[in-house]
């Protein structure tokens, strides 16, 4: 499995992704994001595309949002979630990189906990999310 940037070729399939894991994703949101010039979209491939992550770079704060990232259930569980993330923080070296996470979404506040991740604001959006930072 390798980590890479993702083409317009690869829209439809994130999407696919993003459907099962966060069901508001549009194929709309994933081609803007990937055409929008300060967004990097990785994904891992295996074959397929099985797993992503978009980060958008805040020109302006010199920080990076980790907007949303997305692995296929039969590929969980295997690291590449953590590889995601290790691969965003050596493309963003030296830059802040944070994130909100649903309250609810247990799976993830235990993966970003366990990769150094702090939360630095514990009701974010309107009390629905966490923020958190490395």
């Amino acid at each position: 499995m390798r980590i890479r940037l993702a083409t317009l070729d690869d829209v439809e399939k994130i999407s696919e992704i993003a459907e099962i894991c966060k069901p508001y994703v549009t194929p709309m949101s994933v081609l803007y994001y990937l055409i929008y010039s300060i967004s990097n979209i990785f994904v891992v491939e295996d074959k397929n595309v099985v797993a992503y992550l978009i980060a958008i770079k805040n020109p302006f704060t010199n920080s990076v949002l980790l907007h949303q990232m997305g692995v296929l259930p039969k590929y969980r569980k295997r690291g590449l979630a953590s590889a995601l993330l290790q691969h965003a923080s050596l493309k963003f070296k030296g830059l802040k990189m944070s994130f909100l996470v649903w309250k609810f979404n247990r799976c993830a506040l235990k993966l970003y906990r366990k990769r150094g991740y702090k939360i630095i604001n514990p009701n974010a959006w309107f009390g629905d999310m966490i923020e958190m930072a490395v």
